[in-house]
This record gives structure tokens, sequence and C-alpha cells, in this order.
């Protein structure tokens, strides 16, 4: 992910990121566990990760320059930065405890998901944990999402997903659909205000407040979280 207006990563956490840690992932699969991150950004989870007493963490992104940003601003000895993608995981069987990868199923090739998931069941020991979030397969999500047509940003159910998890030897633990139109709004002012204007969210406080009550109403249609467990 090229990082065009040279932002560190967050270290206030709001709307999905701050629900990914606060609400959706258990501490107990981060403190003491080694972790893999697959696709990690800017180096934000890693950041979480860290102050949350991972023992290792390992986080992968497709090139050196995808990994510029977090390389710089992460620099604790218990991660270690890979080039690596979901579908080639440059790890050996058995390696992690627990698998997360945020907002990057929908951006590997196309009918590649079960090899993601094979490979991510490969590096995982028996009952790891394998959590995720992608854009929910919805009409509404879909028709506001301006990314599907321009870069092939794909949606997809939890029916979906677990047909193929299923398939690579896990099962549904839990799942959950989160937000609305306020953060499709927050996400046009986000791709407007950076792949146009070049610079940071117009109004950009309101519209990362605007997001967190999103986020606290019990269920959406926007956004989908789903936790696997390792089953063979």
């Amino acid at each position: 992910m090229h990082n065009i207006l040279n932002q560190p990563p967050p270290d206030d956490l709001h709307g999905r990121l701050a629900f990914t840690v606060n609400s959706f992932v258990p501490k107990i699969l981060v403190e003491g566990k080694s972790v893999l991150n697959v696709g990690c950004g800017y180096g934000w989870f890693e950041l979480w990760a860290t102050r949350s007493g991972v023992a290792r963490m390992a986080a992968i992104d497709v090139t050196e320059s995808d990994l510029e940003t977090a390389r710089r601003h992460v620099q604790d000895p218990r991660v270690e930065f890979k080039t690596g993608s979901a579908i080639e995981i440059p790890y050996p069987d058995r390696s992690f405890d627990t698998v997360v990868s945020w907002e990057v199923i929908e951006h590997i090739p196309r009918n590649t998901e079960p090899k993601m998931f094979a490979e991510v069941a490969r590096v995982l020991k028996p009952g790891g944990r394998f959590l995720l979030s992608t854009p929910n397969r919805h009409w509404l999500s879909i028709l506001l999402d301006p990314t599907v047509l321009m870069i092939d940003h794909r949606h997809y159910s939890i029916g979906f997903l677990q047909q193929i998890a299923v398939e690579q030897g896990f099962r549904l633990d839990q799942h959950v659909v989160k937000c609305g139109l306020p953060e499709a709004l927050d996400m046009w002012n986000l791709y407007v205000s950076k792949w146009i204007f070049r610079r940071d969210r117009f109004f950009k406080e309101a519209s990362l407040r605007m997001t967190d009550r999103d986020y606290a109403r019990p269920a959406g249609f926007n956004t989908l979280f789903a936790h696997f467990e390792r089953t063979d």
C-alpha cells in the first residue's frame, strides 16, 4: 500500500480499527502468542499487538515499498517484517498461534480465496485461530463502494467464506457485520481527499466520530468480521 501522504500508522484508533482491537480480537489470542498479520499495511495492528503482550509478531505485505512505513515506525524486536502474499506465505508449517488479515482478501487475485485459506491453515498450529475483516456482500454496501468497478474491490458473504473455510480445515467460531452509511461516507471522504486532493480527510475529527458512533451500533451491512478455528 503506497503511502502517498507519508502518514505514520495511527496511534489513536477509530472506526473499524478501534472495533477490531477493542471488540473483535480477544487479547488471549495475542498476549504471549505468536501472531502473523497477512497484509500489514502501515503497521497499526503491530503497534497494538506489541502493547498487548504479543510474544512474536510476523507481518507480511507484497513489496518492500509496502512495508516501508511499518518498518520505520514499528521497531520492536518482537516484530519481523517480510515480503510475501496471502497465497504464498513465507513461513514454515505450524508457525503461529493466530493469523489475522484485515481488508486483504478482497484484493488478492480473483478465485484464489481457497489458496489463501489453505496457506493460513498450513502456517497455523492445530487449534490456531484465523481472524479477518472484509467488505460485506450486501447490495447497499456494493452500491456505495466506488472501488468495485475501479479496482475490482470484492465483497463477501459469510456463507461463501464459511464454505471455503470448512473445505480447508476450519470451523466458523463467530462473525458479525458492522456499520452502514456513515462508514461508507467516511470511505468516500478518504478516497476523494487522499487520491484526488492528496491530503487527509476533510473534517477529519467529525468524520471519525461519525464512524465511531456507527460501530457502537449492534449491527450493520458494510463490514464483515469473521473468526475461524483450525480443526485439523
